[in-house]
């Protein structure tokens, strides 16, 4: 049984489609989710985590369907995400 699985998964924002017929499954192995910017990243993590609704689809964790659970629920079964503090850019110092 997978650890994570997604069955086309799907959302969209304003007839933009975000994320378009995801199905994955994950194992205990560590997987990346890389493209470029705009490709649905954020929100397919989003999706996972709980923090936004698939238009479509279905989220299973360890078997269990929690497509529709909120973020705290998830976390007492073990879904987590991280957010990554906003950092401003060094000044540029000019050497004369």
């Amino acid at each position: 049984m997978a650890l994570l699985k997604l069955v086309g998964v799907e959302k969209s924002f304003g007839g933009v489609n975000a994320v378009d017929g995801v199905d994955m499954e994950v194992g205990q192995e560590w997987v990346a989710v890389v493209g470029p910017n705009g490709a649905g990243k954020t929100t397919l993590v989003n999706i996972i985590s709980g923090f936004v609704k698939p238009d479509r689809g279905r989220v299973l964790f360890k078997g269990v369907d929690v497509t529709r659970r909120g973020p705290a629920e998830r976390v007492k079964m073990g879904i987590v995400r991280a957010f990554q503090p906003p950092s401003s850019p060094k000044r540029a110092s000019s050497s004369t």
